[in-house]
Parts: C-alpha cells; structure tokens; sequence
C-alpha cells in the first residue's frame, strides 16, 4: 500500500513539473496523418469530372517533409500538392511547371478545428533539399474553407532514406499512350534509368582498377545482372497492369480512363445498323474533349459533335460523365444552352446515357453563360489565423 502511495505521489510531482499552474487540464488537439494519393496511381481509373471548382494556389519555399494544417470547413474540398520542376517557384501561376504525375492528392471532409499531417515524400518528385511546393486548395463553389494555421515539418535523415526507397518501389504509370513511351521510374525528382547507369558505371570503374583477373567477365556478368533486374521489375509491373485490365474488361465492360466509351461505339453501332438515317452524334459532358475524340474515332464516318457544332441536326446525343440531360417531361439538355425533345435509350456506367431526339428543336439560343470561377479570400491573407477562404463563382 505504502508503494502504490509514493508511486502516486511521484505521478503527481511529474504532472506538476510537466505542466504548471494547473496547465496540464488544457486537451491539445490531435494530429491525424493522411497519407496522399499519388497522381499517377489514378492514371489506370477513370477520371470522373470534379464539382470543386474554386482553387487557390499558394507556393512554399522551405525544405519540407510534412505540412501540418489546422482547418474548419462546411463542404468537402481537396488538398493538392506539386511539385515545379523549376526552383524556386515565386507564385506567378503563368511560370508554374509541374509533372501532374507526381501531384499528391488529399480530400478532406467538413470539419472544425480539425489538425492533419500530409506526407510529401509520397511523390517520387520529392528530395530531402527541395525548397519549392505548391499547395492548392480547390472547394465547390459557395462554401468557405478557414485555415487557422499551417507548419512545416523539416526533413531528418532517417525520413529521407525511408523516403527513397520507397520511392523506388512506385509503380509505372501506365496510360493510353504508354504504348509509345513509357515514362520511367523517378527517385529523389532524378530518373532512376540515369541513377542505376551511373552506378554501374561507377562499379564498373572500379573494377577495372582494382580487379587484376577476370575483369571482362565480372563486367559482363554484372551488365546482365543489371539488365535482367531492371526488365524484370518493369515486367511486373506490366503484368500487375495487363490484369487489372483484363479483369476489367470481362467484369465490366470497361477499359482504363476510356470508362464505357466501347460499350456507348458499341451500343450506338447497332443503332446506326438499323436507321433509316444517316446517325449524327452531339456529346455532352464536362470535362476535356479527350473522350469525344475517342468516340469520334470509334464511330468513324459518323460525325460526332459537340452540342454548340450540331446539337439543332442531330439525331442522338451521348451524355459521358456528366449529370446534365436528365429527361424531364420528355425534354434533354446539355446545360441551359441547348434544348430538345428526346428518349433514353439506355444508361451506361460513370453517369453516361445516349438519348435518341423525337423532334426538331425544341427551344435553342436560351441564355449564354460563360462562367468564371474565382476562388476569393477574406482577410489580408489566408495563412493568418483564422483566415477565411471563400469559393465563389461570377
């Protein structure tokens, strides 16, 4: 019983030395760690069109391994990090250079006072001297972001080794094009390709001075080593990569970022065989024209448009990662712009539909609006303590 007493008493003495004047009853708010999805490991998916609209673009210039923010928010919104490939980067958006690849990527949700952590040597553009990041902040329109505080965590030499080799085991991006060029592996922002054929060099240096027998074969049994180790680490990841994809295909009909555009080639084929007419295609959607260029391909001689080229004279409309042309009594849309009588023919994966128009225009040449999004500040700048950033559209 006696113990117990002093070994309290000794507990008590601790907390008073620890935390003075009665200190040790404040509660500290906790970090969360969020680990960042890398751009590139997004490469294979497809890329759903994003509602946040507002963005804000602030630069960092100080040698960082973790950003630490406080932050309260009333919606959703993501955290991007880049990484210029030009040091230093003074804040000028037109001089911003960056590999979107090595983009790291947070969403967060609504929360007050919340405290997180985001690990930056996730991206393989990262090095333990690198004094140049760029946070974006992007949130929908009309809700306000407030960043109370914003620390940087510097860089300790276990951290970086930690951070290189992991670095080296980032898969290949594969995309569309890797069919023409593969992009390599990157370690510390410097291809690994470069850093292996310089060890080797270096490695066979050596051996040539200091090696007296049987140098030739030392040096050519090392270059196979060398080839076999690094086409060995690229054939898994194209096999990792040929298996997604196949499983993809027979589960669900879909094909990397290209989502259901076989399925939409497929569907509106079959369509074209049984018309009286001649098949003329607006697209609707949201995002870059890269799918339209594929359905264009796919469906080769039939003209496939955008809505503002030939939405008055076309007989179907496709609709691909996008909410609009939802029917109501009878009637499609692509925004407020463009306006017809219409039917669903048939729903697709990733928000997409093909409808096939009934009438003539219905109503065209409604009001025009070109829509700029700004992301606004209140304060003299975001980074003070509570520091509001509101999203706003003209």
């Amino acid at each position: 019983m006696e113990r117990i007493s002093l070994r309290t008493l000794f507990g008590f003495l601790l907390l008073a030395l620890l935390f003075p004047g009665g200190a040790f009853a404040q509660v500290n708010i906790p970090t969360f760690a969020i680990i960042p999805e890398l751009t590139q490991e997004q490469t294979r998916t497809f890329l759903a069109s994003s509602a946040l609209q507002g963005s804000q673009t602030v630069p960092i210039n100080v040698p960082a391994e973790r950003l630490i923010i406080t932050y309260s928010a009333d919606a959703p919104f993501e955290l991007w990090i880049s990484f210029p490939t030009h040091e230093p980067f003074t804040g000028d958006a037109g001089s911003l250079r960056v590999n979107p690849l090595h983009v790291l990527k947070a969403k967060l949700t609504p929360q007050t006072q919340a405290r997180i952590s985001i690990d930056l040597t996730r991206s393989p553009a990262w090095y333990a001297s690198r004094n140049a990041f760029v946070l974006h902040v992007l949130g929908q329109e009309g809700k306000i972001v407030e960043i109370h505080e914003l620390t940087l965590e510097k860089p300790t030499f276990l951290a970086t080794f930690k951070a290189y080799a992991r670095q080296f085991f980032i898969d290949e991006p594969v995309l569309l094009s890797s069919i023409n060029f593969l992009t390599g592996y990157h370690i510390a922002d410097m291809s690994m390709t470069f850093l292996l054929g310089s060890l080797f060099l270096l490695i066979v240096a050596a051996l040539l001075f200091t090696v007296k027998k049987r140098k030739m074969r030392m040096i050519l049994a090392l270059s196979l080593l060398m080839v076999f180790l690094y086409d060995a680490r690229v054939s898994l990841d194209l096999l990792r990569v040929t298996k997604a994809d196949l499983a993809e295909w027979s589960d669900a009909d879909l094909y990397r970022q290209l989502g259901p555009i076989y399925q939409i080639a497929d569907f509106l084929k079959e369509e074209r065989s049984h018309s009286p007419q001649p098949l003329k295609i607006a697209m609707c959607f949201d995002g870059t024209d890269f799918l339209q260029k594929q359905l264009r391909y796919l469906l080769y001689p039939t003209p496939v448009l955008r809505p503002e080229e030939g939405w008055n004279d076309a007989t179907h409309a496709v609709f691909i990662d996008t909410d609009r042309g939802v029917m109501q009594e009878g009637m499609t849309s692509c925004g407020e712009e463009f306006v017809r009588m219409g039917e669903l023919l048939h729903e697709f994966p990733q928000k997409s539909r093909v409808i096939r128009f009934t009438e003539p225009l219905a109503s065209a040449g409604i009001r025009t609006r070109a829509a700029t999004n700004l992301f606004r500040g209140r304060g003299s700048t975001w980074l003070t303590v509570n520091s509001g950033l509101h999203f706003t559209s003209l």
